[in-house]
């Protein structure tokens, strides 16, 4: 479980410094190339945190397994308040 739990992470973590980074920006400024992109992906965190929530409900998982994704569902939930806040949601 070790691998899937760095892998996941750290794509979570990379995704978070981005989204930092990004949402930082000034959406009229530097931030314009992104504000659309970035708005239009709003649906895709709630997607993303009802699919970890629905496996760690239903499925069948090792402890291990159960502590990785929720940390990754919480991980998903802080993302997706960073796209909330610094693009409003989708079009």
């Amino acid at each position: 479980m070790a691998g899937i739990d760095t892998a996941l992470n750290a794509g979570l973590k990379t995704r978070s410094t981005m989204l930092t980074a990004v949402t930082g920006l000034a959406p009229e400024g530097a931030g314009a190339d992104y504000a659309d992109g970035m708005a239009d992906t709003v649906e895709d965190y709630a997607d993303e945190i009802a699919t970890l929530t629905e496996t760690i409900k239903f499925d069948l998982l090792t402890p291990p397994a159960r502590t990785t994704l929720t940390k990754a569902r919480a991980l998903s939930r802080t993302a997706q308040a960073k796209v909330n806040t610094g693009f409003g949601g989708g079009e």
